[in-house]
């Protein structure tokens, strides 16, 4: 019926936003070359840079939360906080070139496509979780 405009976390570049249960908003948004995780507690109107850790990530790194508290964001690897954005841990497999998609249909199970080698179809893998992003499990495709 209505909507309520909330500037971005990164204002002038593009942002992907996750929001699993209102009101909390994840945030990963462009900032040059390289992004950042921003993390709301009241519906987006405002946002907090959360510490990653010191990762440096690129513009084309992919986000997605789990839950209010648990997110995983990558390129290459993947890192998974647990504390709302105030730690960040290495999860996933290893050896990928590109994480393209991540996502959760719940606040325990999810699923991953990434990239082993050149970023072209024939290369593409996809892994799920069952733990909120902890760990990722290889899916056989004949």
């Amino acid at each position: 019926r209505s909507f309520t405009a909330y500037p971005a976390p990164w204002p002038g570049l593009p942002c992907q936003f996750a929001e699993p249960a209102a009101p909390v908003v994840w945030a990963h948004c462009a900032t040059g070359t390289e992004s950042g995780v921003w993390r709301s507690g009241d519906g987006g109107a405002h946002f907090t840079a959360v510490v990653a850790g010191g990762l440096s990530l690129p513009n084309s790194a992919a986000l997605r939360a789990a839950s209010s508290s648990t997110a995983v964001v990558g390129y290459q690897q993947l890192y998974r906080s647990s504390d709302d954005g105030s730690t960040w841990n290495r999860t996933g497999p290893s050896g990928i070139a590109q994480w393209a998609y991540l996502g959760f249909t719940d606040p325990t199970h999810g699923v991953a496509i990434g990239y082993v080698g050149a970023i072209k179809p024939a290369n593409e893998r996809l892994y799920y979780t069952t733990d909120a992003g902890q760990t990722y499990h290889p899916v056989s495709i004949p």
